[in-house]
């Protein structure tokens, strides 16, 4: 099966020996990272993401599989994903998950404040202007990830449930997804939605910056149920107990914001510190 990622010799276990072997994994503009909200930078003019099937009646499969430690969704369709922050279109290609095992707060690769969530979902899209992946990864916008936190509730799922109600049945194949739809499972997160845009790397060896990414603020949702079903894949396979490289540093980068996230940090601050100075 096609790989997004193509590396080999390495584990997560030991993320900090990668660059020893992929030089580009010790550069200046690593992901994922710590997003601090007090030093975002806002953008009141960039218009909401657009994502959609180019071709409304046109087949789209899913064909799930775990490769290099994750559980991926490969995509054949056409979908696109267009916005005034990326410049460029770009199609799908297909979408994983992260999480580590049984960490409700520690389950995500990227963090606001530092404070994580339970999983991470990465919607891979490559940038139409360049042939393939192999070419895209080669320039700095050649790939978009869009990047969805989840946040656990008291039902389960729907859409999400496609995923995980058969992972029971995934062995060394890949397998078809019947009735899943991902425009079906990220729609609400994507409506009129508020994200941060960063310029950043691929997650796992080579470390390409070759990634726009954009990490959606509002979180979908996920049962616990339906969150100890994929932490059950970890007790299969221990290479998928942490699929998470740690944060890296932002150095210089600016994180940007279609809201106005520093203020709120600000007037989160003053607020904790009002409460602090009534309670002394």
């Amino acid at each position: 099966m096609f790989s997004v990622f193509p590396a080999f010799g390495w584990s997560y276990d030991h993320s900090e020996l990668w660059a020893n072997t992929f030089s580009n994994c010790n550069f200046s503009s690593q992901s994922p990272v710590n997003i601090q909200l007090a030093y975002t930078t806002h953008v009141d003019w960039w218009e909401t993401l657009e994502y959609f099937n180019e071709r409304n009646n046109s087949k789209v499969e899913y064909f799930m599989f775990i490769s290099e430690s994750i559980l991926k969704v490969q995509v054949h369709g056409n979908f696109v994903l267009n916005g005034e922050s990326l410049r460029a279109t770009f199609y799908t290609i297909q979408l994983h998950f992260h999480w580590r095992y049984k960490s409700i707060t520690r389950g995500s690769a990227h963090y606001i404040d530092g404070e994580g969530f339970p999983l991470e979902m990465h919607i891979v899209n490559k940038n139409f202007q360049y042939s393939d992946l192999t070419t895209a990864i080669l320039h700095p916008d050649g790939i978009a990830i869009i990047a969805f936190f989840f946040e656990i509730e008291p039902l389960d799922n729907p859409m999400l449930s496609k995923i995980i109600d058969v992972l029971p049945d995934l062995g060394s194949k890949s397998m078809l997804l019947k009735d899943f739809s991902l425009s079906g499972l990220i729609d609400e997160g994507l409506k009129e939605t508020d994200f941060f845009q960063y310029n950043g790397s691929i997650p796992v060896p080579p470390c390409n910056e070759c990634v726009i990414w954009i990490i959606v603020k509002k979180p979908l949702s996920i049962s616990r149920r339906q969150l100890e079903e994929i932490w059950k894949l970890s007790e299969r396979d221990n290479m998928l107990g942490t699929n998470i490289r740690p944060v890296q540093p932002l150095y210089e980068r600016l994180v940007w914001t279609t809201f106005s996230a520093a203020d709120k940090a600000i007037s989160s601050a003053c607020c904790l510190l009002f409460l602090t100075m009534l309670c002394i």
